[in-house]
Parts: C-alpha cells; sequence; structure tokens
C-alpha cells in the first residue's frame, strides 16, 4: 500500500502511527483496568483521580486519532493537559519518596513545556525524548522499589502485582505515545 498517497504519510511516519496506535489500545485497556482495581480496592479519592485524569487522556487521543487530525491541533493539545494533570496528582500521592517527587516534578515541568512549544519541531522532539527518558527512569526506578504495601490492605495476588506494574509504566508509555503522535502529526501538517 502506497502511504504517501493514500494518507499523506511516509512509511517511517505509518510505521511510527502503528506504533502509536498499539500503544494507544494498550494504555486504554490499562487505564480501564486500574481505575477499575483502585475503585474496587478503594485505594482512594488521589488515585481514583489520576486514573479518571490518565484515562481522559487516552481518550482524547483516541479521538485525536480517529477524527481530530483532520481539524486542528486543538484536540492532540487537550490530550496532553488530563495526564499533566495525573503527573500533579502522582506527585501529591502520600508514601512517595523525594527521588519519585523530585522525578515527576521533571516530568510535569518537561511536559509542560513539550505542550507549550509545539511549533518548535527540533525543540520540541528533544523534549519529548527528555520526557521519555525521565518517565523511564521513574518507572524503573519504582519498578526496583515496588511494594504492593503501598497499596494498602490487599493481597498479593497476580491483579495487584498486574495493577502495581501496569501503574508504574504508565507514565514512560504515556509520554512515548505523545512524542510519536507529536512526531507523525508534526510531519503530516507540514506536509499539507
Amino acid at each position: 500500500m502506497d502511504t504517501e498517497k493514500k494518507y499523506n504519510l511516509k512509511k517511517s511516519k505509518a510505521i511510527l502511527l502503528f506504533a502509536q496506535m498499539i500503544l494507544t489500545i494498550f494504555l486504554f485497556i490499562a487505564s480501564i483496568y486500574l481505575l477499575f482495581f483502585v475503585i474496587k480496592n478503594k485505594l482512594g479519592g488521589w488515585m481514583i483521580t489520576s486514573y479518571i485524569f490518565i484515562t481522559i487522556s487516552i481518550i482524547a487521543i483516541i479521538i485525536y486519532s480517529v477524527y481530530g487530525y483532520k481539524k486542528t491541533d486543538a484536540v492532540y493539545q487537550a490530550a496532553i493537559l488530563p495526564f499533566l494533570l495525573a503527573i500533579f496528582v502522582n506527585i501529591m500521592l502520600p508514601n512517595r519518596e523525594t527521588f519519585q517527587v523530585g522525578l515527576l516534578s521533571l516530568l510535569l515541568a518537561f511536559t509542560f513545556a513539550f505542550l507549550l512549544r509545539q511549533k518548535d519541531y527540533k525543540f520540541t522532539n528533544i523534549i519529548s525524548i527528555i520526557m521519555i527518558l525521565i518517565a523511564l527512569v521513574f518507572s524503573i526506578y519504582s519498578a526496583i522499589n515496588a511494594n504492593t504495601q503501598f497499596l494498602g490492605d490487599i493481597k498479593d495476588n497476580w491483579p495487584t502485582y498486574l495493577a502495581m506494574y501496569l501503574s508504574i509504566f504508565i507514565p514512560t508509555i504515556m509520554s512515548s505515545t505523545f512524542a510519536l503522535t507529536y512526531n507523525v502529526r508534526y510531519n503530516r501538517s507540514i506536509r499539507k
């Protein structure tokens, strides 16, 4: 299939778009699972709020992917706002270590810069890479120090561990999804 003629995308960008689609589907399923998990286990308003914002952000990405890309960039940029709020809420969660709070604060700052500097392609690409690296360091550090006691008085079983590790890697996957989406969106909009 000639993606350049049909979708106004080079083959490499079509591959990135496919990767973004897979990540978005995974994120949607994971966020719904995590939202139900935190509600079912009554893990507190902060965690529930965080996953509501993440789910809203993913739904906005889906809306952008299906419909919004034909319109303005506002839908894409609007998808970033709930993610910023989710990061902020995660900074406020109790039992966070200082290092985790510092990494989340950096992720918040770089994601905000990513949102504001959409027109500057080179700068925004660098910012997106930094976002992914900060989120990855946060996820790896949190995975190494993961403990289900942080979640309160719930059973140590596979759904708990699945929720815990999905939760830990959501920031990395979200940052990667936004970076991929930006890359495809920017290159597509300049070619129109």
